[in-house]
């Protein structure tokens, strides 16, 4: 076995020794089917799916700058183990979580459903991302130090440098970077499609293994696992009103928005977004109401608001969304976020729901719910629910 690969193994099989409370649990760790801190603390990071999530965005978000420092951190060597990355991992998921001015910009926080961004973390944001993360993966970088036997020269007839390190950016499942079947078969089968390139002509004398990026999906683990975790291995608990699990929330490094990402930058298209909302989970679906929608959309009624052909792709996405299963979702979510009394009123940051699968009869009554329990609020400005009743309603 090579050096490089016997430091690696090395490091991964340390914190196996650390972490693994008994044998069955090491046999799952090893074969990458459960994460290290799974059967220690019951913490779970171990499903991996994809899945569209929403982020209440930042202007510089929305111009897809490229602003946060590169997460990086590098595996196999003596500075920094793989238990110290899990540890940092941790402290910097807490932190998050608590809004902490520490590593505040590198992780970014998105949620499974659209009520927390559209109502609750919207200040300060004007826009929205909808985008399709993979959750519970982390992204590395595998860097082969390599040596060619037989020269070889640029375009331009200059010799190449023999020297060269070949980089490979791969996602994996996060439960694989303690297994070091996993983490070998990996390293062997780039090692083979290089050789295999050079027609067996060269020589590996290192690999470099990094931790680039990552994406968490917290919202399923109880915070007695977190508090549990935090207690052992020192620090503060998350505080005490964090409602990252009915926020649905999801941590990622992954600064930029993905290619298929979904985005919306006006905050006028935003308020009518948020109108969509509240007549979709009140299952206010009429035909004229549906026309109007459309025709907003389609920029056949630029006096209610304007959208870009982003923006129109991103709000015909959010009506499919909400049409085939979300609302129901989202009607859930919502009134858990808003909590919502009507005797204290004055005291609540969110409108109630609307009223729900009232007959076409009592148009009336929704109508007065927009005109007065949402109009109340800020998340419309003014007169605009009021602008956009006559195109919408028959009153």
């Amino acid at each position: 076995m090579s050096e490089y690969l016997f430091n690696i193994e090395q490091n991964i099989e340390s914190v196996v020794d650390e972490f693994a409370i008994d044998e069955n649990n090491r046999k799952l760790i090893e074969e990458g089917m459960q994460s290290v801190l799974r059967g220690k603390y019951g913490l779970d990071f171990d499903i991996c799916s994809t899945q569209w999530c929403f982020r209440s965005a930042k202007t510089k978000e929305l111009a897809r700058s490229e602003y946060f420092s590169s997460y990086r951190f590098e595996l196999g060597k003596c500075k920094v183990n793989a238990a110290t990355i899990i540890r940092q991992i941790l402290v910097d998921i807490r932190s998050a979580v608590n809004n902490d001015i520490y590593k505040k910009d590198e992780y970014l926080s998105y949620s499974k459903n659209l009520a927390a961004p559209l109502f609750k973390y919207y200040a300060g944001s004007p826009g929205l991302i909808i985008d399709q993360l993979n959750l519970n993966t982390i992204d590395i970088q595998i860097g082969m130090h390599c040596f060619d036997w037989v020269p070889t020269y640029d375009s331009d007839g200059e010799k190449c440098n023999r020297n060269y390190i070949h980089d490979v950016d791969i996602t994996i499942p996060f439960t694989e970077l303690f297994s070091k079947k996993k983490m070998s078969s990996l390293i062997n089968e780039r090692e083979e499609i290089l050789y295999s390139l050079k027609n067996g002509m060269m020589d590996i004398d290192d690999v470099e293994l990094f931790i680039l990026d990552l994406t968490f999906d917290i919202s399923i683990n109880s915070r007695n696992n977190f508090d549990k975790y935090y207690r052992e291995n020192g620090g503060w608990f998350f505080k005490r009103l964090a409602s990252y699990k009915k926020d649905g929330e999801i941590l990622t490094t992954r600064s930029r928005p993905s290619s298929q990402a979904l985005i919306i930058k006006d905050s006028n298209v935003l308020q009518f977004v948020r109108f969509i909302y509240f007549v979709k989970i009140g299952y206010w679906d009429s035909d004229k109401l549906n026309t109007f929608i459309s025709d907003v959309i389609a920029n056949n009624l630029v006096e209610v608001v304007k959208l870009e052909e982003g923006e129109q792709t991103a709000v015909r996405w959010i009506i499919e969304y909400l049409d085939k299963g979300g609302r129901e979702n989202e009607n859930v979510v919502y009134l858990k976020i808003s909590n919502y009394n009507k005797k204290d009123a004055e005291k609540y940051k969110y409108p109630p729901c609307p009223p729900s699968r009232l007959k076409s009869s009592n148009v009336n009554e929704f109508v007065e719910f927009l005109r007065k329990d949402l109009a109340n609020f800020h998340f419309f400005k003014k007169d605009f629910l009021d602008k956009i009743i006559p195109y919408a309603f028959d009153v």
